[in-house]
């Protein structure tokens, strides 16, 4: 009989269950570093998942999440390039161990800098918020938007060169986390 998924108990469901579906973007980017074809790295992730639940019991609130899966992640990567070992293209354990290891670096300062991005986009007034929102929205060409309010493209450019300008010295300013 397969293994049946165990789930955490039900006082600590809620909190797993919020940080596996919040890291999902994270995990499927870690798991693309490490398995090249989009399909199997879907699969590998859906096994990721199962794995995560399974175990959900095993995860201690309030430490690093991330950490966890990503350890799992990698454990699920390296079995299944060992799943193909025939195929000769075949990556090597130490060559899997350092793309995990560097994608693990690269999206923890991703995400450091999402924070800090976010932190100094808070420090923008309210219309300078809705501002950068509208110009990087789907439909938002600087063009588009000074027609809706009125004003000429030079302008709105200028405007958003001004907005730019002051995140990039709060982002340069702003402690790493």
């Amino acid at each position: 009989m397969p293994d049946t998924p165990s789930p955490a108990p039900p006082d600590r469901q809620g909190e797993f269950v919020q940080q596996l579906t919040g890291s999902q973007d994270w995990l499927r980017a870690f798991v693309r570093a490490l398995v090249i074809e989009s399909h199997a790295a879907d699969d590998v992730l859906q096994r990721v998942n199962l794995v995560l639940w399974q175990k959900a019991d095993e995860f201690t609130p309030g430490t690093n999440f991330r950490a966890w899966a990503c350890r799992v992640a990698r454990f699920e990567a390296l079995a299944f390039h060992q799943e193909r070992r025939r195929d000769r293209h075949l990556f090597r354990e130490s060559l899997i161990e350092k793309l995990a290891s560097d994608a693990e670096q690269e999206l923890s300062e991703l995400s450091d800098y999402r924070e800090r991005l976010t932190h100094c986009l808070q420090k923008l007034t309210p219309e300078q918020r809705a501002l950068v929102a509208e110009r990087y929205s789907d439909t938002g060409s600087v063009q588009q938007i000074a027609a809706r309010e009125g004003r000429t493209a030079d302008a709105v450019s200028a405007s958003l060169y001004r907005i730019r300008r002051l995140l990039w010295n709060c982002l340069k300013h702003e402690p790493t986390r």
